[in-house]
């Protein structure tokens, strides 16, 4: 094999190696989600803005991978970085911050398709009782499909979106929720977001959410369940009355079948004044008892006295 031959080569492998590599690269270097959700939760628990993203890779990234979110570097570290498989499984994991001017960058590894990233911004109170907040999607990543949902906080009014939600809907926990989805974005494509309320009270939403799920008394076609407690104890006592009564009649009606087996079980016989005192007193000679409830008839009676059956001849 000549030397020329393999300089060939070599130059054939290295002009492959500038042309291909880099692009695979650059490629493993820019995923791409498939979902974004960014959840604004303003005055929620705390007198900040909660913002959460749910983001979800794109079948096509390859795992693990090195991914680096931009937020405002006010708010110091993010609340809680997480990964899952599913957004009902997640775990935290350990993520690095650098500030560079007004943004702080999160890098974290992943392992696992579902991100979570949860930080608390300030700034949020302008003048009273106007609040207002604004955000800025700065193209982190191409993103195929952007979720956009503002809570509005309890207490408050004159909700302003733009780019509008549409309508408000009420969530399972008492609070109204505006939603809208745009995209597809492409990496480096910026959206921008801002929204104001009036709000005069130090009301936070979670304590309005927790008791949400209790109706008022005057709730139409509801009653409470307080107003109830008093008929329902009043019932159960009533049937345990009537159980005691049931149960005392009904064992009123089982004694005389004991005492007719006890009597069946101890017949007069010649050897009975040997056995030892049972302190039961044998019937006497020649009575006559009903078959059917045990009660000792007279002589001359046809019908039991106690239950009315037809005494048998003797």
């Amino acid at each position: 094999m000549s030397k020329l031959f393999l300089r060939i080569v070599f130059l054939a492998l290295m002009i492959f190696a500038i042309a291909v590599l880099p692009a695979q690269a650059q490629n493993q270097s820019e995923p791409v989600l498939s979902s974004l959700e960014v959840d604004f939760w303003p005055e929620y628990d705390r007198p900040e803005l909660l913002v959460i993203y749910r983001a979800e890779l794109a079948p096509s990234v390859t795992l693990p991978v090195d991914l680096t979110f931009r937020i405002p570097a006010r708010v110091g570290a993010p609340h809680a970085v997480a990964t899952g498989q599913s957004n009902d499984t997640l775990f935290t994991v350990t993520s690095t911050r650098q500030v560079d001017g007004d943004w702080a960058y999160i890098t974290f590894t992943t392992t696992m398709p579902i991100i979570r990233l949860e930080f608390y911004d300030p700034v949020l109170q302008v003048n009273e009782p106007l609040r207002q907040y604004e955000f800025n999607w700065w193209g982190d990543y191409a993103v195929e499909e952007l979720m956009l949902l503002v809570q509005q906080p309890c207490d408050s009014s004159g909700m302003q979106i733009s780019p509008a939600l549409g309508s408000g809907v009420a969530g399972t926990d008492g609070l109204v929720y505006y939603s809208g989805t745009f995209g597809p974005l492409s990496a480096g494509q910026t959206f921008d977001l801002s929204f104001s309320y009036q709000k005069s009270s130090d009301c936070l939403s979670i304590q309005s959410a927790s008791i949400a799920t209790e109706l008022p008394e005057n709730t139409t076609g509801r009653t409470s369940f307080l107003r109830l407690l008093p008929y329902i104890l009043g019932l159960i006592g009533v049937m345990l009355i009537l159980g005691g009564v049931f149960w005392y009649w009904k064992s009123g009606r089982q004694e005389p079948s004991g005492q007719l087996r006890t009597h069946r079980s101890r017949r007069p016989g010649p050897e009975r004044h040997d056995l030892p005192d049972s302190g039961v007193s044998a019937p006497m000679e020649g009575s006559i008892y009903c078959h059917n409830c045990g009660k000792r008839a007279a002589p001359n009676d046809k019908f039991c006295r106690s239950c009315g059956t037809r005494l048998r001849a003797t």
